[in-house]
């Protein structure tokens, strides 16, 4: 397992305590590595069988029981804990070995109802309940296209999964309760129908949206460390200023993608972004687009968005106290 890669998931809910654990949770190795690459890494290559073992990758995948670094902020250390599989495996480690191009895409995590949802490989879900330390592998939603990315997030109290293909049409899942057989099912709650991409979008935009640009590197803004530009606009998702899906066109006869971003953390809204230079919000109730503006306030550089995550303010112990005694 030495040579597996341990990635970082957030278990944190600040509505029930203020602590939070961190699990470090293995990835398969990918399949192969470039060969005019003299400084790629062999071990996640084809001499994978050499250095992880026959059995290893004959084995099923994730391991029972699994044994996952966690680490807890109530003690400030890491420890092991053992969690068992509570059903069937996603496959053999074999099975689950990846392209380097797609080994290389975003997986995301939710924390949901006392259980770490974990995005894995060929699209299984990694549903871990922290109170019974078990796990079970949820398998991805039947599509007929191949070779397209996922996305899992949270919104209330669901859990959700979509999809939006190469014709930008959208498909939105909800994890449901585990059926009579113990099962957990996707439910189909959105189909877009139609493509998503507008190619109005190319035209100049008339606002530029509620965006700050903020040195990550420093947390200050901007290269003088303060914020590029203020905006007194502020978003509310309930008024729906909206681009009409009418409006696209059969055919993508424009530059451009569409990718998604994010949920909203409480309402039915997916958020997106437009080749990183608009930033859209799609109501599921409604199908339709709006515009949230311009995601390069003065015609800053951004680059290409790499990953994202969203965040909702609460109020930690100390300043609720604070405010009860003012």
């Amino acid at each position: 397992m030495k040579y597996f890669i341990q990635e970082k998931y957030l278990v944190f809910d600040p509505t029930v305590s203020s602590h939070y654990e961190v699990f470090s949770i293995p990835r398969v190795p990918y399949k192969e590595y470039p060969d005019d690459d003299p400084g790629g890494i062999k071990i996640y290559g084809r001499h994978a069988e050499e250095r992880i073992g026959r059995a290893l990758l004959r084995s099923s995948w994730p391991l029972s029981p699994c044994v996952l670094n966690v680490f807890s902020s109530r003690t400030g250390s890491w420890h092991k804990r053992f969690f068992d599989r509570d059903g069937e495996a996603a496959g053999s480690v074999a099975d689950m070995q990846l392209d380097e191009r797609y080994w290389m895409r975003r997986r995301n995590s939710v924390y949901c109802h006392g259980a770490l949802y974990v995005h894995c490989e060929n699209d299984y879900i990694m549903r871990i309940s922290l109170s019974a330390n078990k796990y079970r592998m949820v398998k991805p939603p039947r599509v007929t296209c191949d070779n397209l990315e996922f996305n899992l997030g949270k919104s209330g109290k669901d859990v959700y999964y979509a999809l939006l293909d190469d014709d930008d049409l959208l498909r939105v899942w909800i994890l449901a309760e585990p059926s009579a057989c113990g099962e957990l099912e996707w439910i189909l709650k959105h189909d877009s129908g139609c493509s998503l991409f507008l190619p109005s979008l190319n035209c100049v935009p008339k606002a530029q949206g509620p965006w700050n640009l903020h040195d990550v590197t420093s947390g200050k803004g901007g290269e003088s460390g303060a914020v590029q530009k203020e905006h007194k606009y502020e978003w509310n998702s309930d008024d729906e200023s909206i681009l009409h899906n009418e409006d696209s066109g059969p055919s993508r006869c424009c530059d451009g993608y569409l990718d998604i971003l994010g949920f909203h953390p409480y309402k039915e809204i997916i958020f997106m972004h437009w080749s990183t230079r608009r930033v859209l919000a799609y109501h599921l109730n409604s199908s339709k687009l709006e515009d949230l503006g311009h995601l390069r306030p003065n015609n800053m550089t951004v680059d290409d968005i790499g990953t994202t995550f969203p965040f909702t303010p609460c109020l930690i112990a100390g300043e609720l106290s604070e405010q009860n005694n003012n």
